[in-house]
């Protein structure tokens, strides 16, 4: 970007005069120049974060993790954990009095309704 916005300066500083043809071309399309290598810049950043990271928490405590299991979950699996560690935070006081609504929906349409206990 410095290039664009300060190339012939930056190259007759260098002593490179006169100034390169590709100097000229990213300072006549400043706006262009500066959206590509924002754009550049931005992809590299991602893909060199990107750790591939997907964990599901509940008041800190690790529900899932797909860097230890080394796949994605199940919903079952997450709504099996959010509920297991929603009893422990509750003192287990119920199975499901804790969760809300839409959570005891969605736990007992992917099959994961506990048997035998009243909701």
């Amino acid at each position: 970007m410095g290039l664009t916005h300060f190339g012939d300066q930056l190259c007759a500083a260098l002593g490179a005069t006169p100034t390169p043809e590709f100097v000229a071309n990213l300072q006549s399309n400043k706006m262009g120049s500066t959206m590509g290598a924002w754009f550049v810049g931005n992809t590299v950043s991602q893909n060199l974060l990107n750790t591939g990271a997907f964990e599901v928490f509940y008041d800190g405590e690790v529900i899932f993790s797909k860097q230890k299991e080394k796949r994605l979950p199940t919903i079952p699996e997450i709504m099996g954990g959010l509920e297991s560690a929603m009893r422990r935070d509750a003192g287990g006081r119920g199975a499901r009095a804790e969760l809300p609504p839409e959570a005891a929906e969605a736990a007992d349409v992917a099959g994961d309704a506990p048997s035998g206990e009243e909701l």
